[in-house]
């Protein structure tokens, strides 16, 4: 996984949801502590669910808001989000940023994945869909978040983009400058 969880860190995901990424995470990291964050305390319940079948109890989950993230500061080694950033307005996404930079430690790492602006015709069919239907794609929208995550402090180390079933995804890891 592009966060490259070593066993004993303390690891954040921001916008857990269900916690499909959540429960994988915690698995790797047994001596670690794998925290997971949501607004919505439905996705919270379905994520306690889930996380019961984790093999450890070396975990927590928590509701908290992105931009509210209830931690000390240079709490994480690491911090995780998927698809939490392009559903945020635009308004949303500097304040949240800045609170993952505020929670991870010096050096710490930072995974984004997002949906990616699509950059061929049935992509672009899924932009139209997304923008017309925003519950087809539970409000996401095609972002590039490189340039909010560069003026948050964060420095790119590696990014790519996939496309599965049309929707153009990306993936930026990023480390503390």
């Amino acid at each position: 996984m592009w966060l490259d969880v070593e066993n004993g860190e303390s690891v954040l995901e921001v916008g857990t949801g269900t916690g499909l990424a959540l429960h994988p995470l915690a698995e790797s990291n047994p001596r670690g502590w794998t925290e997971g964050v949501d607004a919505s305390a439905a996705m919270l319940a379905r994520a306690r669910t889930l996380m019961q079948q984790c093999s450890h109890r070396r975990y927590g989950l928590r509701c908290a808001h992105a931009t509210a993230l209830p931690y000390p500061s240079d709490t994480f080694d690491a911090v995780f989000s998927s698809y939490l950033i392009d559903l945020l307005p635009a308004s949303k996404r500097r304040p949240a940023m800045r609170e993952m930079r505020r929670v991870l430690r010096p050096k710490g790492r930072l995974v984004v994945v997002y949906l990616a602006v699509p950059q061929r015709p049935v992509e672009q069919l899924w932009e139209w869909i997304a923008r017309a239907v925003p519950p087809l794609l539970g409000g996401s929208r095609p972002i590039d978040p490189r340039p909010v995550l560069d003026t948050t402090g964060f420095e790119e180390e590696r990014h790519t983009t996939r496309v599965q079933v049309g929707l153009r995804s990306g993936i930026v890891r990023t480390t503390l400058r």
